[in-house]
């Protein structure tokens, strides 16, 4: 049976959920990694630190002192993205 194309463009590689590839690369026993939906909110002022998708990989750009700003910078440029946090559990 035919497959139809479902292109997910906010995750890399079309993943049905970003954050739990960073959370499976990051490995760290007691955190998870969650997506913000509402990021220019709750990351307005925020620190955080900035990873980008390239033809290629992921690129560090390093800490940024305001993750929504930087989002809304990314977005004018027409680039899809996605904003994650790691957090404690427990």
């Amino acid at each position: 049976m035919p497959k139809l194309p479902y292109t997910r463009h906010e995750d890399p590689y079309g993943l049905i959920d970003g954050a739990a590839l960073i959370e499976w690369v990051l490995s760290q026993e007691g955190t998870r990694v969650e997506r913000i939906d509402d990021w220019s909110s709750a990351c307005n002022g925020v620190e955080g630190v900035v990873v980008v998708h390239r033809e290629g990989g992921f690129v560090d750009l390093g800490m940024i002192s305001d993750v929504a700003a930087e989002a809304d910078r990314l977005r004018a440029e027409q680039l899809h993205l996605r904003v994650v946090r790691v957090v404690p559990l427990g």
